[in-house]
């Protein structure tokens, strides 16, 4: 079984690109459970194609550890980003 630090959460409610990208992100060896809203999510990765800055601003205030383009960000791009923000979880909590 995946241990806590496989899995990731995309939040997508476009199901075509939630399938695709889950996927891409699932190559690199994670477990990725899609829900279709930030309301079902605690957030790690602000996605969208919003680009404005109110709205980015607004994805970091509630939490996301960074904000990605969907129009600027391949499948394979979001898994390495996965795995950046996996790997910071990892290490700020082997500081405790």
């Amino acid at each position: 079984m995946p241990s806590v630090h496989d899995r990731g959460l995309l939040v997508e409610d476009q199901a075509t690109l939630a399938d695709l990208y889950a996927l891409g992100v699932e190559r690199e060896g994670y477990v990725v459970t899609v829900v279709p809203d930030g309301l079902t999510a605690s957030p790690i990765l602000g996605f969208s194609n919003y680009r404005d800055p109110k709205t980015v601003r607004h994805a970091f205030e509630l939490g996301a550890a960074d904000y990605l383009l969907k129009s600027d960000t391949t499948p394979g791009e979001l898994a390495q980003q996965v795995r950046r923000v996996m790997g910071d979880a990892d290490a700020r909590s082997s500081l405790r």
